[in-house]
């Protein structure tokens, strides 16, 4: 085999390996398929307007490995303490606790405290808690107002607001 040869050779596995690197990364992102907010209304058990209050709280078994173990990303959780405005469907609760994946890679959302958001979520009844992740359609900032108004168009009961809070 000559120098020429090996050297091609080499720089080709090097950018099949480095190809292989870069799709397992990018398969590894959060991927989700666009829906309108009605498929997003219907598809969650519950639906509210919030203000983050407290947050993230990573549970006591979602933790990572204290010896550098390694956890899969999908199966960790932080929750979030949400202060209710308004509720469409679920509970109607003044404060809920909302779990989500701890990181954007597994489709997990970032609340920022002080800020209202319109929340779709799912009722997980092996954990009993709420779940929500990116898919799920969350909305906040100057889409929040027309999202919701669209949600009281199609929530077939009138909302019921949280006694002592406001919504937008």
């Amino acid at each position: 085999m000559t120098p020429l040869f090996r050297s091609v050779r080499a720089a080709a596995l090097g950018a099949v390996v480095a190809s292989a690197a870069l799709l397992a990364r990018e398969s590894a992102a959060c991927s989700c398929v666009p829906e309108s907010l009605a498929s997003q209304y219907e598809r969650a058990t519950d639906v509210f307007v919030a203000t983050a209050s407290e947050g993230p709280v990573t549970p006591p078994g979602d933790q990572a490995p204290p010896d550098g173990g390694t956890t899969a990303v999908s199966t960790r959780q932080v929750r979030w303490v949400l202060e209710v405005g308004e509720s469409f469907k679920g509970g109607a609760a003044k404060k809920l606790e909302v779990a989500t994946p701890s990181g954007a890679a597994a489709c997990g959302v970032t609340f920022e405290k002080g800020q209202t958001y319109l929340v779709f979520a799912r009722r997980d009844t092996a954990k009993a808690a709420l779940q929500t992740d990116l898919c799920m359609g969350n909305v906040s900032g100057e889409k929040l107002d027309a999202a919701v108004a669209e949600v009281r168009r199609l929530s077939s009961a009138a909302a019921q607001p949280v006694e002592g809070s406001k919504s937008p």
